[in-house]
């Protein structure tokens, strides 16, 4: 199963009853989905703009709430639409 395709099952399935320690597992997958995806987009696009940005801000995201909190946040503030996001990530 790729990161991707992981983070989609894993969020398919996420719930409130999720454990911290499951919570903390989803921030460092998604930490190195964003450093897998980063190889795609050169330095000065928009898209890897968001990119750094949202690596930097999963270093304070504690749940899957702020993560997606932040993706659309950072997404909206570096002018890509849901859309740009969604392929972004492959979805």
């Amino acid at each position: 199963v790729s990161a991707v395709n992981h983070t989609r099952i894993v969020c398919k399935f996420w719930g409130p009853d999720q454990s911290q320690e499951q919570q903390q597992t989803m921030v460092v997958d998604m930490a190195m989905i964003i450093a897998e995806k980063k190889a795609g987009y050169p330095e000065g696009t928009s898209e890897r703009s968001f990119l750094n940005k949202l690596g930097e801000a999963l270093k304070g995201t504690k749940n899957i709430s702020d993560i997606v909190k932040n993706i659309v946040e950072i997404g909206i503030s570096c002018g890509l639409s849901l859309a740009t996001i969604a392929k972004i990530f492959g979805i």
